[in-house]
């Protein structure tokens, strides 16, 4: 798999641990289904990935395969990115983070690509379709396997 630079530093075990670690996947054991995102839009959770959507969306163009999944991905599940409604296009100046999360029906954890709003803020259009805290890009299932 071709990978740019910055993938190529992604630490998967760090994100595991945080997420193992973390008070959510105690309570979330046992109890019914949904997904915490006040867990997936905390920093702390997270592994910064990218300054900016915009960068991803250039990586993935210059051939790095893994960006170039998350685009695609943003693509097929949102409306076309050159369309003028792609309520994207207001999270393109905002970070774009990792995050691992395994809800209880879930057969494995899921890396989310999460972009955090931009510095700027958001317009009252985006607001109301993604919410504030950030835009869910990409969902990859994972498998982690141990002593492999």
């Amino acid at each position: 798999m071709v990978l740019c630079e910055v993938c190529q530093s992604i630490d998967i075990r760090s994100l595991v641990a945080s997420f193992q670690a973390s008070k959510v996947f105690a309570l979330h054991e046992g109890n019914s289904s949904y997904i915490d995102f006040n867990y997936i839009y905390s920093v702390e959770n997270s592994q910064r990935h990218r300054d900016d959507f915009a960068s991803l969306r250039k990586a993935a163009q210059g051939g790095c395969e893994f960006c170039g999944m998350v685009w695609a991905h943003h693509i097929r599940d949102g409306e076309a990115h050159n369309d003028q409604k792609c309520q994207c296009k207001a999270f393109l100046g905002g970070t774009v983070r990792l995050v691992l999360y395994q809800d209880v029906n879930d057969d494995s954890p899921i890396l989310f690509v999460v972009v955090m709003p931009p510095k700027t803020g958001l317009p009252k259009s985006a607001r109301s379709f993604y919410g504030p805290d950030g835009y869910v890009a990409a969902r990859f299932e994972m498998c982690i396997a141990k002593g492999i």
